[in-house]
């Protein structure tokens, strides 16, 4: 009995670090469209940070698709989340922090 509410509790975490994780990816997504719109009428040079994360809005939406096929191989193979997922997570987290600094970067300068 111990082990199955374990499956439980391990599937409602990775869903809901997958949810976090679309979230965040649709923030971010939003945040960087809008000052992408921004720097282009802005004539001074632009920070490299900056270029990068203006050029890969889209990548971040890697990492909730990474987790939930993480999360269905994990639920097929009747186990925990697994290390892959905080793994995710932790990136996740960082690259918000990135993704805000790299938007405010050209305006501080």
């Amino acid at each position: 009995m111990s082990k199955e509410r374990d499956l439980r509790f391990s599937k409602a975490i990775s869903l809901t670090v997958i949810a976090l994780l679309v979230i965040e990816a649709l923030l971010t997504t939003i945040v960087v469209l809008q000052f992408g719109e921004l720097f282009n009428e802005i004539e001074k040079e632009i920070p490299i940070i900056t270029k990068i994360v203006l050029s890969s809005p889209f990548y971040i939406w890697c990492l909730p698709l990474f987790s939930i096929l993480m999360h269905r191989n994990n639920v097929k193979k009747n186990k925990g989340a697994g290390y892959g997922l905080p793994a995710i997570f932790i990136i996740g987290i960082l690259w918000f922090p990135l993704v805000i600094y790299s938007m405010y970067l050209p305006v501080l300068s």
